[in-house]
């Protein structure tokens, strides 16, 4: 169930965004991949083998403020 009072600050913040040209162009179309096949293969291969969540979990531990981004 959506809130009346919520989509007008929806609202009023996109219309904002859009005045101050925070809001980007909706794009459309389809979104064709550029990475080789060895580069999708390597960030598959890191985000399965828990290299990256190793990665996040040490950059968090060395800068707090970047573990709530």
């Amino acid at each position: 169930m959506r809130s009346a009072e919520l989509e007008g600050a929806v609202e009023r913040a996109r219309a904002r965004a859009a005045e101050t040209g925070e809001l980007r162009a909706v794009v459309s179309g389809s979104v064709t991949g550029c990475a080789s096949d060895e580069l999708a293969e390597f960030v598959e291969r890191i985000l399965t083998d828990g290299t990256y969540a190793r990665a996040v979990a040490r950059i968090g531990e060395e800068d707090p403020d970047l573990a709530n981004v």
